[in-house]
């Protein structure tokens, strides 16, 4: 599987999930960024400018990589289901 784009940048950027958070206002929690690291969850198309400004990356990047990010999510969630269901 392919690295996420934000994971892959806040590793560039030498900075934990923690962190990332942590320059959310309100403040995020680092299980959220970690949701949307992994694919599990996208964040709201409201946070594109914070996305923006935490990972330090244009906000056209950030809207890419939340629709990524949801793809995959959406992916992740049938597959979760389909396991449910056998």
């Amino acid at each position: 599987m392919e690295a996420n784009p934000l994971s892959k940048r806040r590793e560039q950027l030498g900075l934990t999930q923690q962190e990332i958070a942590d320059r959310f206002s309100p403040r995020m929690t680092a299980q959220a960024v970690c949701a949307w690291e992994r694919g599990i969850a996208a964040p709201s198309r409201k946070l594109v400018d914070q996305i923006a400004a935490a990972y330090e990356i244009t906000p056209d990047a950030a809207l890419a990589a939340r629709t990524r990010i949801k793809a995959t999510a959406l992916r992740w969630r049938k597959q979760r289901a389909l396991a449910m269901a056998k």
